[in-house]
């Protein structure tokens, strides 16, 4: 009876360690400029209007010294379905108001992500841009971002685009381009961010989103059924066309 009581505490008490663990976890922006003045530190929750099993940052409107930033608005599916772990930077507005040229950085991390896990996982970063302001300066726009695995940079997943010096071209749409790179075995929990760095020049603008993701990639065997399945059945119609 005794050894019985004493199992149901320790039970009790690992669970209670376990839930205090899992409310460690924590969904953080961090945005910095080179203008200086310190950074502000925002920290998501899961309050509306964020969707079931995820969290939410804004949105808000900030100045952060030189730069404006408006609906700032991001979201972390952690602790992440079976099939993709995802974190955006949703339709942010970034204005330089000052007269020079001058560079923000956004930094998003979440380190509650349960799944997906293993070792055949991909990460992958990449986005959408407009410009919004004419550029008439004589250097360039430049928009940068880049996933971070286990609170570092993966390497391969630097996405960029530059909006060159003497052209004019107001409202373009455009991209950042997709950049993926294999990881190595991830256990759970693990922490997924991204860092976004946005170079502007006086007066300047740009509406972004960017997104981070970690999937599992397919194995080779997988692949090959499947591309046999699909032969297969480019052969079966090919067999009916000449019946």
């Amino acid at each position: 009876m005794f050894s019985r009581k004493l199992s149901l505490s320790l039970a009790a008490a690992a669970a209670s360690i376990l839930a205090a663990s899992a409310a460690q976890a924590s969904f953080t922006a961090t945005i910095t400029s080179s203008g200086g003045g310190g950074s502000l530190m925002l920290t998501g929750s899961s309050a509306a209007p964020a969707l079931p099993g995820t969290l939410q940052i804004g949105p808000i409107t900030e100045t952060v010294n030189s730069f404006s930033i408006s609906n700032f608005t991001a979201t972390s599916n952690s602790p992440s379905s079976t099939n993709e772990a995802v974190e955006v930077g949703s339709s942010i507005h970034i204005t330089n108001t000052t007269s020079s040229a001058e560079t923000l950085s956004i930094n998003l991390l979440d380190d509650g992500f349960t799944a997906p896990t293993g070792s055949n996982l991909q990460v992958t970063a990449h986005g959408t841009i407009t410009w919004t302001q004419t550029d008439t300066q004589n250097s360039k726009d430049v928009v940068t971002a880049e996933s971070v695995v286990q609170g570092n940079a993966v390497p391969g997943t630097q996405t960029s685009n530059t909006l060159n010096s003497g052209t004019s071209l107001l409202d373009l749409s455009t991209y950042l381009p997709t950049a993926s790179a294999d990881l190595g075995a991830l256990g759970s929990p693990y922490s997924l961010g991204s860092n976004l760095t946005v170079q502007l020049n006086g007066n300047d603008a740009v509406n972004v989103v960017w997104y981070s993701s970690v999937a599992a990639v397919p194995e080779p065997t997988a692949l090959t059924l499947l591309g046999m399945g699909g032969l297969g059945a480019l052969l079966l119609v090919g067999r009916r066309r000449k019946a």
